[in-house]
């Protein structure tokens, strides 16, 4: 199904959705983290948009604007996100253990939700948000957060530790630069904003995954 909407960009801010994100995006992740695969992202971009502070953010600083338009994109915004945990709850009864799980299942969304079948436009967030994650990727955090490993019984903690402190405050600062000044389509925005943050969460339990394998058997990258 492609949804389309009369007007075709966004109005609501994006930096205030950001912030309803990054304030939820830490404790939500917390109540499924035992489950740490990409069914877990997904339920992260489900609770996210289920949020109520989510839902209500995104006319802050626009009021040389109309009211009536922002409410308007704000309930345009709310029937996607509604759309969209539909999608998201059949996924992940579905329990996919696929490498591609995640991005097979939000992908089309993001295609029809935010870029209206415009895949170039699609593909270039991708690849900024792919750019902006260099920080997520194993070896990297090997050599930030790790250095030198003394103790492997040590590495799961210092990972949870990182998690918690530093995670989420580098991948607001790093979605600030890449959405700040997108183009967005009608209503897209707080999805738009949540997918991002769960992109990177899905990152990021693939990195644990594969800097606790590669400490275990001696060979972290």
């Amino acid at each position: 199904m492609l949804l389309v909407s009369t007007a075709r960009y966004a109005e609501l801010d994006v930096g205030a959705s950001i912030d309803a994100v990054a304030a939820v995006a830490p404790k939500t992740s917390r109540r499924t983290a035992a489950l740490n695969t990409h069914v877990h992202a997904l339920q992260l971009l489900r609770a996210l948009l289920l949020d109520p502070g989510v839902r209500r953010a995104g006319d802050r600083g626009r009021a040389e604007g109309s009211p009536a338009a922002f409410l308007k994109e704000r309930a345009v915004a709310s029937k996607l996100g509604d759309w969209v945990v539909r999608g998201l709850n059949a996924a992940i009864r579905s329990r996919g253990t696929h490498p591609t799980f995640y991005i097979d299942t939000v992908v089309p969304m993001l295609r029809n939700v935010a870029f209206k079948g415009r895949e170039a436009d699609m593909l270039d967030l991708m690849a900024a948000l792919e750019d902006a994650a260099t920080f997520l990727k194993p070896a990297q955090c090997v050599t930030e957060l790790l250095g030198r490993i003394e103790r492997k019984s040590k590495v799961a903690s210092d990972l949870e530790a990182y998690e918690a402190r530093t995670l989420w405050p580098r991948t607001r600062a790093a979605l600030d630069g890449v959405l700040a000044d997108r183009a967005l389509d009608f209503g897209s925005t707080p999805f738009v904003v949540a997918f991002a943050f769960s992109l990177f969460y899905c990152l990021w339990i693939e990195t644990k995954a594969t800097v606790l394998k590669g400490v275990v058997c001696g060979d972290a990258e």
